[in-house]
């Protein structure tokens, strides 16, 4: 009996040493101090975001990111959040957690320099306590790259065949300074969403498609700039209203 089982724990031990090698999954966790992943953080000020279980439109946009200089894992950020026609004043950090890169299999198009990777991050960003309706944010952000000769790219720039961990997207939620309850508290710009939600599907295209049940969440002004065939509008200056709409600097 003592023999059997000393011969399935040798057997296990193979197996995940096989699965590691075949993977090849480093941990990158020691090395991303190293670098600085401002412009990694910042990519969520192009998001989709939604606030509560009926999928309300949210904005956020990070005004300043600057690495801290007594912590190299964390970042202090500055910024501001909208929801509906409400703008708050945000302050906060963003510490990494855990980072990693994979080498991609079988892919031809890919170089030998060229790694894929990913980290994780705690959020937490508290919106001015003197603003009415204000909250706090707190959750994780993943954010995927490449790590190209030992150097993190940004993936929607430096893009090769299909890498994994690509996009970048937040799971959280928000609080209310006033009354202390929660609601969920996402954005995403590529990849996908590891939580359920109704709010869209990601078209063949890769572009986003909101179920128009939501279309009154804020949400009216999205699709008629970017999907208007899902209102039947063709009227070309609606159209480019609503496009001038959606790339306002709203935050200014």
């Amino acid at each position: 009996m003592k023999a059997c089982c000393i011969f399935v724990f040798c057997l296990l031990l193979f197996c995940q040493s096989a699965f590691a090698q075949k993977n090849d999954t480093l941990d990158f966790y020691a090395d991303i101090k190293k670098q600085d992943a401002t412009e990694f953080v910042l990519v969520s000020n192009q998001s989709i975001g939604f606030l509560g279980n009926d999928y309300q439109r949210f904005y956020i946009h990070f005004t300043s990111v600057q690495k801290s200089e007594k912590n190299s894992y964390q970042y202090l950020i500055k910024g501001k959040t909208k929801v509906k026609n409400n703008i708050y004043i945000f302050t906060g950090t963003l510490t990494i957690k855990t980072a990693i890169t994979v080498r991609v299999q079988d892919d031809p198009e890919i170089p030998q320099n060229i790694r894929a990777g990913k980290f994780t991050a705690s959020i937490n960003l508290q919106e001015d306590k003197e603003q009415y309706g204000s909250g706090k944010i707190t959750g994780t952000l993943s954010k995927g790259f490449i790590l190209m000769d030992g150097k993190m790219a940004d993936d929607q720039l430096l893009y090769y065949g299909d890498m994994p961990y690509e996009g970048n997207y937040f799971e959280g939620q928000w609080t209310s300074n006033k009354t202390g309850k929660s609601k969920p508290c996402l954005w995403h710009n590529g990849g996908g969403w590891t939580k359920p939600q109704d709010l869209f599907r990601l078209g063949d295209d890769g572009d986003v498609y909101i179920n128009l049940h939501y279309l009154k969440n804020g949400w009216e002004n999205y699709v008629t700039a970017w999907h208007s065939a899902q209102l039947g509008v063709d009227d070309e200056n609606r159209i480019r209203e609503a496009q001038a709409k959606e790339q306002e600097k709203w935050w200014k």
